[in-house]
């Protein structure tokens, strides 16, 4: 087991997307107690689960609660082990809103941890420089590794958990996979739940065959080789306002 981030919480090496089509039998099948749930109108059983719960930034501009206490009764929940804040840009995190908004769901014991999601490295290491986040989920696989570039070193100097997802756009195979489990600058890989028992067979034998150093190395530099690092941060600024 790893921990999460600066936290003294054990997490297992995969947390299970779930979405409508989500099967409580599958979820058993694989293995783990941990799920995330992105924001949606889809109901679930989830009681009993560790459950990162997706929330979208402009549901919680109103100064209420309504938006995670509905999605928590959705899901059959009291309470939810984090909220992962979704399609909040730097800038929006720049200007406290959304950190302000959860506040209160803490101190009400709805959330235990705030964890943001992004699809950019580059805004993910602003974050994690400049918000007292625990987590960022950020892709992370042969074809999108930027995140090695600095954002990976920067997250575990300061304790902040990196959750790596599959890149968005073309397919995957055993190795991306295999790439986010072995790298133990990465808490946990966050993959699809298994829609079949072949699916869940080739994520075991993905789970059970961690890549070595010397291919792990091989990956990285064919990738640096042909893609830039992102541009250097300014100090205090979003990636919006340019290198």
């Amino acid at each position: 087991m790893r921990h999460l981030g600066r936290t003294e919480i054990e997490i297992p090496p995969i947390i299970w997307r779930i979405d409508e089509k989500f099967d409580r039998q599958m979820l058993d099948a694989a293995g783990g107690e941990w799920v995330y749930a992105p924001a949606g109108s889809y109901r679930a059983e989830l009681h009993g689960l560790k459950v990162l719960l997706g929330v979208e930034a402009d549901a919680l501009r109103p100064r209420s609660n309504a938006a995670v206490e509905y999605r928590l009764k959705e899901l059959m929940l009291t309470h939810c082990t984090a909220i992962v804040l979704q399609g909040a840009s730097a800038d929006d995190v720049k200007t406290g809103w959304p950190f302000h908004r959860l506040i209160p769901l803490r101190e009400q014991n709805l959330a235990q941890l705030v964890i943001v999601e992004t699809l950019d490295a580059l805004e993910a290491e602003w974050l994690v420089e400049n918000s007292p986040a625990h987590g960022i989920l950020v892709p992370f696989g042969q074809r999108n590794m930027s995140a090695a570039f600095r954002l990976l070193d920067a997250a575990k100097e300061v304790g902040t958990a990196i959750l790596a997802t599959p890149p968005a756009l073309g397919r995957e195979n055993a190795t991306d996979l295999q790439l986010r489990l072995s790298d133990d600058r990465i808490a946990a890989a966050v993959e699809p739940l298994p829609q079949t028992n072949a699916e869940l067979m080739r994520i075991r034998e993905a789970l059970n065959s961690p890549l070595s150093d010397e291919v792990r190395a091989e990956l990285w530099n064919d990738y640096s080789s042909r893609i830039p690092p992102p541009p250097p941060l300014r100090s205090g600024h979003p990636p919006e306002y340019g290198a």
